[in-house]
């Protein structure tokens, strides 16, 4: 075939390749590449800017504010894209859960770590553990990540940060970095609220005991928990 179709055969190897590739990567792996082709083709100032904005974030105390392993984690009730109303402490009677915070469904990195932890989601299952993911969006948007992730697990909205502030993760955009929102992503209409803030991209894992056993956190919305560790938190629970 690719001696026949030249051209065509090599686009289907290279298409092959990039499939096994994306399969076998790390979702950080994954997250550096989307990185990498941003920093390939934007401007240098914007490059700066976003830095920039991330070391703000390292600087504004919400590394110090948020909640750390061996912290309680706070409960919560919040409704589910579905439309459950979905209690951290109901949860927490069958087994461990997983907190995953995310920006939004506008938010490429987002889309890559929620598909990521899809394929680790029957092995939650199996562990015990309840996999939950958490952002600011409106029920609306929330039910659209759901839908276009084709997410098997729960998927909550979090007016106004209620919970993220209980956790101590939520956080103004710096002014450097929503210059560059605007025209493009529109934090009000994904929130429904003014605030222009945002959750560190945090995820926990509380045992039974509503203690927390394990917490990522970093200022780089980039950087993400791998859901291989992540389980591997969880299994130690047994």
């Amino acid at each position: 075939m690719q001696s026949i179709l030249r051209v065509g055969g090599a686009v289907c190897v290279m298409t092959a390749v990039l499939a096994t590739w994306v399969s076998a990567a790390t979702l950080q792996e994954q997250l550096d590449a989307k990185r990498d082709a941003f920093l390939e083709t934007a401007e240098p100032d914007k490059v700066a800017d976003f830095q920039a904005g991330i070391d703000q974030v390292a600087a504004s105390g919400v590394l110090q504010s948020a909640k750390q392993v061996g912290d309680i984690a706070p409960d919560f009730s919040l409704n589910s894209a579905s439309g459950l109303r979905i209690s951290l402490q109901e949860r927490l009677k069958y087994g461990p859960v997983v907190l995953i915070w995310y920006r939004g469904e506008w938010c490429p990195y987002c889309n890559i770590q929620l598909q990521e932890y899809q394929k680790y989601a029957a092995e939650f299952e199996r562990a015990g553990a309840t996999l939950i993911a958490i952002s600011p969006q409106t029920h609306d948007h929330t039910l659209s990540t759901l839908k276009k992730n084709d997410l098997g697990f729960q998927v909550l909205s979090d007016p106004n940060h209620q919970v993220a502030e209980r956790y101590g993760i939520a956080y103004r955009v710096p002014t450097v970095i929503q210059k560059h929102f605007e025209g493009h992503i529109d934090l009000d209409e994904y929130s429904g609220e003014k605030s222009r803030r945002l959750p560190l991209t945090a995820t926990y894992v509380i045992d039974t005991d509503g203690m927390i056993t394990y917490a990522f956190i970093d200022p780089d919305y980039k950087k993400r928990a791998d859901p291989a560790e992540v389980l591997r938190e969880v299994q130690k629970l047994r």
